[in-house]
Parts: C-alpha cells; structure tokens; sequence
C-alpha cells in the first residue's frame, strides 16, 4: 500500500528561513514542504493543495500572518489545518491573539530546529 508524505505549506517572506525549516522537515522528518512567500499567495495554495498542516509567519506585507490565519479558519476548506504561527512577535498579547484566532501552536523566532520538528510532528501525529 502506499502512504504519501504528509505535505506541509510554510508562508514566511523571509525565503532563508523557509529554506533552513523546509531543509529539516524534509531530510529528517520525512515531510513534502512547498513554501510560499506571502500571505495571500499562501491562502490561495492552502486552498488548492489542502497541506496536512500549514507554518505561518505573522509579520509580512500586504496580508500579515494574522489576516491569513482569520482566512484559513473562517473557510470551510481550511478551518481544520493545524496551523503554527512562527513569529518574531513574542509578546503575551500577540501569543494570545493567535491562540484566539485559530492557532494551534505557536513558535517565537529565532526558533529551534529540534521544536520546530517536535511542533509539526505532535500536530501532525494528533
């Protein structure tokens, strides 16, 4: 029978994170990361790709990770996508919104390979 790799959708402007989280999900967890580099292009795949979880990064331009996050959770089509907000914002208030707004999990950058995988991994195993 075959089983196909869970598919993970990272949103992050900043294309070297996407590379170094994208590098460690798939040779060492075994995961398919398609990365986007805005929020709106990232809402669009997340609607035609369906991913098994989705990383989202909060501060971009045009549509911040916030807006994203309210889109996803507010479609039918995408409302049930774990998402983990991974962020530079590590005030309480900013943690709390997310969690309010639909996040499942949320990671302050500069981040940890080692959590990162623990995050997607417990979310993605739940």
């Amino acid at each position: 029978m075959f089983f196909s790799k869970p598919l993970i959708l990272l949103i992050d402007d900043d294309i070297s994170i996407g590379l170094l989280a994208r590098a460690r999900l798939t040779s060492h967890d075994d995961y398919k990361v398609i990365l986007s580099e805005d929020g709106g292009t990232g809402f669009g795949l997340a609607l035609k790709k369906q991913p098994d979880l989705i990383i989202l990064d909060w501060m971009m331009p045009t549509l911040n990770g916030l807006e994203v996050l309210k889109q996803l959770k507010g479609n039918e089509k995408t409302r049930k996508i774990p998402v983990i907000m991974m962020t530079g914002k590590n005030i309480m208030s900013d943690i709390e919104l997310a969690f309010s707004s639909g996040a499942e999990a949320y990671i302050t950058k500069p981040f940890d390979l080692q959590k990162l995988s623990k995050k997607v991994n417990d979310l993605i195993n739940k």
